[in-house]
């Protein structure tokens, strides 16, 4: 066995321990939050618990479409429709309307290139 197979074989592993410490810290900074929500929003601890509920339920129901978007249109297509929705979400609406080349995604803006 030599090293690439090894490094092979941990990618993934790589790869998924970084999505759940994601997950993680995700629900970390909504606990951490949550006596500031109190104090200006006045909520008792069964508000709290309604938000830290209602969080983890639309986060969760998210993620099955996303992952049966992936399944269903394959993953590379439905990559490219992420990044299509991100490059419109980052662009500046005020000054500047997008184009057709923008919309079809093969524009590359500054919040792209840390995805290709």
């Amino acid at each position: 066995m030599n090293k690439t197979d090894t490094t092979f074989r941990r990618a993934p592993l790589a790869v998924l321990l970084t999505g759940i410490f994601l997950i993680v810290l995700d629900f970390f900074v909504v606990n951490v939050a949550l006596p500031s929500v109190q104090q200006d929003l006045d909520a008792d601890s069964t508000a709290l618990q309604w938000l830290v509920a209602g969080y983890a339920l639309t986060f969760g129901g998210l993620l099955l479409v996303a992952s049966r978007i992936a399944d269903r249109w394959g993953r590379r297509r439905e990559r490219q429709a992420q990044r299509q929705r991100r490059g419109l979400r980052s662009a500046d609406w005020r000054n500047h309307r997008p184009g057709v080349r923008e919309l079809r995604g093969s524009a590359r803006g500054p919040a792209l290139i840390h995805e290709s």
